[in-house]
């Protein structure tokens, strides 16, 4: 989207009487050379666009991707020979983009600023969808009987016997949601009988599984969350549960409205590899839904998966505060590629793409975000579905559930995630942290880029 203003690089006026915003260069410069836009939009897809009588190289900071048939082509370097053009993907807290030309003999450097578009419609990645999509899901059922992507009220999603009730009726709508945004998705389902004598543990597990094919079905990139809520049980005076939940908000409602969102930000762009986005029930039992797809549809991806990237309670975290107004963290966990029984490959990669995402390219300016990255080779969430067949897994998170006193419990609903996060809009900043991680993450294994810049 061009801006259209005025603006001063290099001591020079840039007049924005069109399109195009020329730079008028000195005439010791070999070459003619314009630039776009006065104004990028940071947290979307912005056109670069040059005009130049030859050859050169612009540079850019970490914070502006550019994209190259929709899909990022290098972080930093760009060739030209004459007139061109990139989108560029820019960074929801930038203010500026300053990038390097060289021209030859002469260098020059533009500095860009950036206005922030992060809950607009434009945006790539908006972290206010998943607190709407997250106040659509908690609402009451408005009938029971029914259930697509524009209707609301998913709550009790427990798992059953049988095809019905509100786990069945969540998964319908996340399946229609995946679907809204062009993605192949379905609902798939396993009987779970472990006692042939005992009706009462006869389950069927229920799964929603998104793809997203790139130009290469070789290779994916996995991407989950479980739907399901813990169920109520051991009642209390009053016909309260003492344990269980209706809403599940952060348990795990918040981790699946946020890769639906990832979602919707991928399915933009053309990507090299293949991506699944899966929703999981049975976590609660056991992480059932996850294993039963490891153990039986992976094989069916017909490729390797690079990664899978979990997440499960992340609704609750920076900038949220406690009372002594200390921030909420981030905590995170990267585990290794298991090489055998007892050996377990470190993958510090994964762990750079982490870092990487938070602190270079959000560059959230002066906010302390805390974020508690660690190894690990255990976990209570559906990365160890995968992480035990070997696939490199990560796990992002916000407080840790014996932090959080709602946790498991009625308590835990949408409401009160806003009183911990002080807000609609301070939770949706939130997720636009989470979100964006996880995307980011993505974009960098799609492209098999390698961190040479300090990633602390």
């Amino acid at each position: 989207m061009i801006k259209l203003g005025a603006v001063v690089l290099g001591g020079m006026l840039l007049t924005t009487a069109g399109i195009v915003v020329l730079v008028q260069v000195t005439t010791n410069d070999p070459i003619d050379f314009r630039v776009v836009t006065d104004v990028l939009d940071g947290g979307a897809i912005s056109e670069l666009s040059i005009k130049a009588s030859g050859p050169g190289t612009i540079y850019l900071p970490a914070t502006a991707l550019p994209l190259f048939n929709n899909s990022v082509v290098n972080q930093t370097r760009l060739d030209f020979d004459g007139d061109h053009s990139w989108p560029l993907l820019v960074s929801p807290w930038a203010e500026e983009v300053v990038i390097q030309v060289d021209l030859g003999p002469a260098m020059k450097t533009i500095t860009i600023p950036v206005q922030n578009v992060s809950h607009e419609e434009m945006a790539f990645v908006s972290g206010k969808n998943v607190v709407d999509h997250m106040k659509c899901i908690t609402q009451d059922p408005p009938d029971p009987g029914f259930a697509s992507a524009d209707t609301c009220g998913y709550n009790g999603r427990y798992i059953s016997s049988e095809l019905s009730g509100g786990l069945y009726r969540g998964a319908i709508h996340f399946r229609d949601k995946f679907r809204s945004f062009g993605l192949e998705a379905e609902i798939r389902d396993y009987r779970m009988d472990p006692d042939p004598d005992d009706p009462l543990d006869d389950f069927i597990i229920i799964n929603v599984v998104a793809k997203k094919y790139g130009r290469s079905t070789e290779t994916w990139i996995g991407f989950g969350a479980h739907m399901d809520v813990a169920p109520p049980v051991a009642p209390l005076p009053g016909g309260l549960p003492g344990y269980g939940t209706w809403e599940g908000a952060l348990d795990d409602t918040s981790g699946s409205a946020s890769i639906i969102e990832m979602a919707r930000a991928l399915s933009q762009i053309e990507t090299e590899y293949s991506l699944f986005f899966g929703l999981w029930s049975s976590e609660e039992e056991g992480i059932w839904g996850s294993s039963e797809f490891v153990d039986h549809e992976l094989s069916e991806l017909g490729g390797e998966v690079k990664t899978y990237v979990n997440m499960d309670m992340v609704g609750i975290g920076w900038p949220g505060r406690w009372d002594n107004g200390t921030y909420y963290p981030l905590n995170g966990y990267f585990g290794g590629k298991r090489t055998s029984n007892t050996d377990v490959e470190p993958v510090p990669i994964l762990e750079g793409f982490y870092n990487w995402s938070l602190h270079q390219w959000l560059e959230v300016p002066e906010i302390p975000v805390v974020f508690n990255l660690g190894y690990s080779t255990f976990g209570r969430s559906d990365h160890v579905s995968f992480q035990r067949e070997g696939i490199p897994s990560g796990f992002l998170i916000g407080i840790y559930d014996n932090l959080y006193p709602e946790y498991h419990r009625i308590g835990d609903t949408f409401e009160n995630m806003l009183d911990y996060m002080g807000g609609e809009e301070m939770m949706a900043l939130g997720f636009d942290i989470i979100v964006w991680m996880g995307v980011m993450v993505a974009i960098y294994l799609d492209n098999d880029m390698e961190l040479h810049q300090n990633t602390s």
